[in-house]
């Protein structure tokens, strides 16, 4: 079933739900079939409420979070404005609407069929991104780094924006650290452990040949302890949450957010997990793993800790994860074949290069790569990965969101062009306020 199919069964079942009782509105029936909004919302005045354990059982049925002012609002207002719908005669000579613009021609692109294959993206974009080969992740000059940005953003969702406190622990200390929480004090629950390390485990094991070996992948993963009993909500419950967390933190990050989703909920050794993947063209990939532990005995054997403690562990492929974006903000229009990826995952986020033209004389080149090469600077001393492209012979390769370019008349006024990739669209900054304005597009709050 398709994501919109899914999207659209999940719609009916929360409609059919509250949509139950017996019409008792005034049936409306115009021969011309056209109603204004003002009759409906006059004829149609029933109020919406919604108990909390309606909307935890919506919650779980359909992984969307609710448990919030604002989601309970747009919910009600959601489910007055399907009930109008439903309520509602026309006239049966008016036809249902099969586009928003019935009075314009829509232009469809072309329906042309394109393969998109793991190896024809790699080799499209070049080595210096990422390549998957059958001993590992090998990673280029623009992929390590992305890579490295994909693990800040991480840290930055599971330990810095945390509602509760997660320590960052070396994989071969855990049981030292948590006696240094207990004896500290740190050891009340809720509380998480991250970890950050590589290991060699079985992966999405249908892109590699039969009986191969594990290969190493980088993981990042946060270990949070609950208490079983006495919560108002269980501990059942925060795992279903943080499986909604997680699907939507990588919708946010991608090109394509309806890429990624959570499958079965699997059962293994006493413990339940399920796995978000990314759906793509040549096949899916499993960038995340959430596992609900019973019990957290085997995991807690230093320092004093209740023996009433559960898990809810999240762990994520840095690896997996930084392919499956590549691979999604892979894009071909016409003849031009780039990556467009969210600003704080782009490896740089910018570029300089000197527009010299033919008729410049050597001062004027001169000119021009200093005031190039002073904009890198700029950029850098605000924190921004820039690079200069004055001597490339192919630029386009290094895939970065914002292209800045100089000529004759940045040398006059001191006015530079920085142009999107991704739109095309230009705008002329001043060299003044060009770092900060640089800055403030690349670095998107998350």
């Amino acid at each position: 079933m398709g994501y919109l199919s899914r999207c659209h069964s999940k719609g009916s079942f929360i409609f059919k739900t509250f949509l139950k009782h017996k019409r008792s509105a005034t049936s409306l029936a115009h021969s011309q079939g056209s109603i204004s909004k003002e009759t409906v919302d006059k004829e149609f005045t029933t109020d919406i409420k919604i108990d909390i354990k309606t909307i935890s059982k919506l919650e779980k049925i359909s992984l969307v979070d609710f448990d919030n002012d604002g989601g309970i609002q747009r919910l009600e207002a959601a489910i007055r404005f399907a009930q109008k719908l439903r309520e509602v005669q026309l006239h049966p000579s008016v036809k249902p609407m099969y586009s928003v613009l019935e009075n314009e021609r829509l232009h469809l692109r072309e329906d042309k069929v394109t393969e998109h294959t793991m190896e024809k993206i790699f080799k499209t974009l070049g080595p210096t991104l990422l390549t998957l080969k059958e001993f590992g992740f090998a990673y280029g000059v623009q992929g390590i780094l992305m890579r490295r940005n994909l693990e800040k953003l991480w840290l930055m969702k599971n330990m810095t924006q945390s509602d509760y406190n997660v320590f960052l622990v070396d994989s071969d200390q855990i049981t030292a650290n948590l006696k240094d929480l207990s004896d500290i004090g740190l050891n009340n629950p809720p509380f998480g452990i991250a970890e950050i390390s590589s290991v060699k485990n079985t992966w999405n094991e249908s892109y590699f040949p039969p009986k191969s070996k594990p290969i190493k992948h980088r993981i990042a993963k946060v270990t949070t302890i609950y208490e079983g009993d006495g919560d108002i909500i269980s501990v059942k419950d925060l795992f279903y949450k943080k499986q909604r967390e997680r699907k939507s933190w990588w919708r946010r990050i991608t090109e394509n957010p309806n890429i990624f989703h959570i499958g079965e909920i699997k059962q293994e050794r006493g413990k339940e997990y399920v796995e978000i993947e990314a759906r793509l063209p040549f096949g899916n990939i499993v960038v995340e793993t959430i596992y609900y532990k019973p019990s957290a005995k085997l995991y807690l054997r230093g320092g004093e800790f209740s023996n009433n403690l559960k898990i809810v562990e999240n762990i994520t492929s840095l690896d997996w994860g930084c392919l499956a974006l590549i691979c999604d903000g892979y894009v071909e229009i016409d003849d031009c074949k780039e990556m467009q990826v969210h600003p704080n995952l782009a490896p740089y986020k910018a570029y300089s290069k000197a527009n010299i033209k033919p008729e410049d004389n050597e001062q004027t080149r001169i000119a021009l790569n200093n005031l190039s090469i002073h904009l890198i600077q700029l950029l850098r001393e605000q924190g921004i990965e820039a690079v200069l492209m004055n001597l490339a012979k192919q630029p386009e390769v290094f895939q970065v969101p914002y292209i800045l370019t100089v000529d004759n008349e940045s040398l006059k006024n001191g006015f530079i062009r920085v142009v999107s990739q991704r739109t095309l669209c230009g705008e002329i900054v001043h060299i003044t306020k060009l770092a900060q304005h640089v800055y403030d597009l690349t670095t998107i709050p998350m």
